[in-house]
C-alpha cells in the first residue's frame, strides 16, 4: 500500500562526519544536525537521510558496521539519536537512517564468532567456502587464509566487509545454502530487531544500502522480493508508517518487495545519461561513455530519460514512488564542471518534475567537488564530495570551532556559504528556496502528470508539463526556441522568455511558467 505521504516529500540527504561540529572537536555530530534542522526546515525540506552513523571502524564511511545499535561515540549516543528524531518530529520532518544490511565490519561480534574454528550460534551467518584452500565463483569473491576458520569469505567491497548470509538462488556449490533455507531465518530476524530498535527510539524509516544484492545469483530480482517482503511486512507489523528506500534502481523488482520507492540515480541510463555520463562524474564506469545533458556544449541527448522516465511513473503509479537526487555522497557533486546557471537549470527541472527530490547537503549553495584530496575513511574519489559543509564566514565557514588542523576534512575557504547566499536575491539557494515554495504551492507531487516535448532526439530545448506548470530548459550554450500553444504568466526564467507561442532562449537558461485559464 502506498505511503500518501511521500508524494510530497523533498529529502536533504547529511553526511555526518562533515555537517556540523557541535562540540569542536572537527568532525560533525547528531547535535550538529540537530541545531541545524531549522536550516533544512527553511529550506523547505521534511526529510532527512543521515549518512552511516552507528558504531563502525570507519574504514569505509561508515558501511562497515560494528554495532547496528550503537550510534557511534564520535557522533554522539543514543540519546542524542532520540533528541534528534524528537526535534524532527516536532518541526515536521522525518529521520531515514542509512541501513548496511549486506555485510559488516570484521570487527563486528558476529564475524568474530563466525570466523572462530568451531563457530556456533553464527556459523551461517556469513558465506563461507569449506575449506580456506577453496575459491569463491566468478561471481563472489572471497578472503582466504586471514581467519581460524577452515573457510574463505564471501566480501561485497573491500576485504573488511563480509558478506552477510542471505542465501542463494539456485546453490551451484556445496556451501552455498538456498534463500528459503531455515538456517538463514535467524539473520532475517536479527535485521527486524534492529529496526524496530531504531523505529521505537524515534526515526521514520530506512535507506538501505545494497538492498538487491542480498540474495546473491537472483537474476531477475524475485528472490529479494521475497526475503524484503518477509522483513518489512514483519518490521510493518509494529511500525505500520515506517519507510523504506532501497539503493537499487530497479523499481520493477523493489516496490513488488515492499519498499516505498526507488531511485533513479548514477547507475540509471535515464539518470546518468542527463548528468552523470561524462569521464569523472559517476562511481560507475560503464556510465562514464557519453556526454551529459545537462551541459552547456550541448552534445548529449534527453532521449533516453524522456522514453524510459514516463514509463517508470506509470509502473509505480499505484504502487509508490520514483526519487531523483542531485547527488550523493558516492559520486562527484554537481557542480563539477558546471557554474551556478548550470546548476539552477538542472534544479528549475529536479524540482518541478514528479518525482521525489533528495539534495545532497551543500549542492543547495553550489558547493565544489574537492578534487585531488587524499582519501580519507575509505572515500577515494568520493573523499572530495564529502567536505565540511560551508555555513557562514566565520572561522572554518561556520562549520566547526577548532584549529585547522584537526578539521576531518578541509573546508573550501574560497567557497560560497550559506550566510553569503541567503543575502543574496538571486543566488542558488534562494533559487531553490523559491522553486520549493513554488514546488508546495502549485501541489507538484511525486504522482503529477508529465508530458515532454522536444523538437528532436537531442532535446535543446526541452519542455516539461506538469498539470498546469511547464518548465522548458536550455542547457546548452546557444539560442534556441521551442513552440508552445496556450498562455502563460512567466513564474521564475533566466535567459529565456514567452513570446508569441515560443519560448526564446538567448543561450543556455530556464524558464518556468503557469498555464492561464480563461474566463
Amino acid at each position: 500500500m502506498k505511503n500518501d505521504w511521500l508524494k510530497s516529500a523533498i529529502f536533504y540527504e547529511i553526511y555526518p562526519t562533515s555537517f556540523y561540529d557541535s562540540n569542536g572537536d572537527g568532525i560533525g555530530d547528531l547535535k550538529g544536525i540537530t541545531q541545524k534542522l531549522d536550516y533544512i526546515k527553511n529550506l523547505g525540506c521534511n526529510a532527512i537521510w543521515i549518512n552511516p552513523c552507528f558504531c563502525s571502524p570507519f574504514r569505509d564511511g561508515g558501511y562497515d558496521i560494528s554495532d547496528y545499535k550503537k550510534i557511534n561515540p564520535k557522533f554522539g549516543t543514543n540519546q542524542d539519536a532520540a533528541d534528534l528524531c524528537k526535534r524532527a518530529r516536532e518541526l515536521g520532518i522525518k529521520v531515514l537512517f542509512d541501513l548496511v544490511p549486506g555485510h559488516t565490519s570484521d570487527e563486528h561480534p558476529w564475524f568474530k564468532e563466525s570466523a572462530k574454528a568451531n563457530p556456533s550460534k553464527y556459523k551461517d551467518y556469513y558465506i563461507w567456502t569449506e575449506g580456506a584452500l577453496e575459491m569463491g565463483t566468478p561471481d563472489i569473491r572471497t578472503i582466504n587464509g586471514m581467519q581460524e576458520r577452515d573457510g574463505a569469505y564471501a566480501i561485497n567491497f573491500f576485504a573488511f566487509q563480509p558478506s552477510l548470509n542471505y542465501g542463494f538462488v539456485d546453490p551451484t556449490e556445496s556451501w552455498q545454502i538456498d534463500y528459503r533455507d531455515d538456517r538463514l531465518k535467524p539473520l532475517r530476524d536479527e535485521l527486524v530487531d534492529i529496526m524496530n530498535f531504531w523505529l521505537d527510539i524515534g526515526c521514520d524509516g530506512f535507506r538501505i544500502d545494497m538492498a538487491w544484492s542480498l540474495v546473491k545469483n537472483d537474476k531477475d530480482g524475485s528472490a529479494n522480493a521475497w526475503l524484503w517482503s518477509k522483513i518489512l511486512s514483519k518490521v510493518r507489523e509494529k511500525h505500520p508508517d515506517a519507510l523504506f528506500i532501497p539503493e537499487t534502481g530497479w523499481p520493477f523488482a523493489t516496490i513488488a518487495g515492499g519498499f516505498d520507492m526507488d531511485f533513479c540515480f548514477q547507475i540509471n541510463e535515464p539518470y546518468y545519461t542527463l548528468v552523470r555520463h561524462e569521464k569523472g562524474t559517476n562511481n560507475a564506469a560503464f556510465a562514464m561513455k557519453g556526454k551529459n545533458y545537462f551541459s552547456s556544449q550541448g552534445e548529449g541527448s534527453i532521449e533516453c530519460f524522456a522514453k524510459e522516465y514516463p514509463k517508470w511513473l506509470e509502473f509505480v503509479k499505484d504502487r509508490g514512488y520514483i526519487a531523483m537526487p542531485s547527488g550523493n555522497h558516492d559520486i562527484p557533486r554537481l557542480s563539477y564542471n558546471r557554474d551556478e546557471l548550470d546548476q539552477k537549470i538542472f534544479f528549475a527541472f529536479l524540482l518541478t518534475i514528479p518525482t521525489v527530490p533528495f539534495i545532497y547537503y551543500g549542492d543547495e549553495i553550489g558547493m565544489k567537488y574537492q578534487k585531488g584530496l587524499l582519501t580519507k575513511d575509505g572515500g577515494y574519489l568520493r573523499t572530495g564530495s564529502r567536505t565540511p559543509m560551508q555555513w557562514n564566514e566565520s572561522k572554518n565557514k561556520g562549520f566547526s570551532c577548532c584549529d585547522m588542523d584537526k578539521l576531518y576534512l578541509p573546508v573550501d575557504l574560497d567557497g560560497e556559504s550559506v550566510e553569503s547566499q541567503e543575502k543574496c536575491k538571486t543566488s542558488l539557494l534562494n533559487f531553490i528556496k523559491n522553486l520549493i515554495k513554488f514546488r508546495k504551492e502549485e501541489n507538484i507531487t511525486a504522482e503529477s502528470s508529465l508530458e515532454i516535448i522536444t523538437q528532436d532526439s537531442q532535446g535543446y530545448p526541452a519542455a516539461f508539463k506538469v498539470d498546469d506548470i511547464v518548465t522548458v530548459i536550455q542547457p546548452a550554450s546557444r539560442q534556441a526556441e521551442i513552440k508552445l500553444e496556450g498562455d502563460y504568466k512567466i513564474i521564475f526564467h533566466e535567459n529565456a522568455d514567452f513570446v508569441e507561442d515560443k519560448v526564446i532562449f538567448k543561450n543556455k537558461g530556464y524558464i518556468v511558467m503557469k498555464k492561464m485559464t480563461k474566463n
